[in-house]
């Protein structure tokens, strides 16, 4: 089972970035954060998370996002080939640099 807490996003800027801390860090594992449209109407964006002092940081780049959609954040951890999935939250991207998640 994987949790994660202290979990944050920040608009500002070009980028989005989805911040968190994993309950298993490990610096073979892979974390890849992936945001799913409600619907899974549109593809999915992904963005491999960078692992450092125990904390996940996945950067993704606004333009390959739709403003004012609300989107699924879902961590995928894969480490040694055992797989574990996670919804870290739900995120609503604004037009005016800010988000909202729950």
């Amino acid at each position: 089972m994987i949790e994660a807490s202290s979990v944050s996003f920040n608009c500002a800027g070009k980028e989005l970035s989805c911040s968190f801390v994993p309950s298993f860090g490990d610096d073979g594992a892979v974390y890849t954060v992936a945001l799913f449209t409600v619907g899974d109407s549109i593809p999915a964006v992904t963005a491999v998370s960078k692992y450092e002092s125990g904390v996940c940081t996945a950067v993704f780049d606004k333009s390959k996002l739709f403003e004012n959609l609300e989107y699924r954040a879902v961590l995928t951890v894969d480490c040694n080939g055992e797989v574990r999935n996670l919804t870290l939250a739900d995120v609503t991207v604004y037009s005016d640099n800010t988000c909202s998640w729950t």
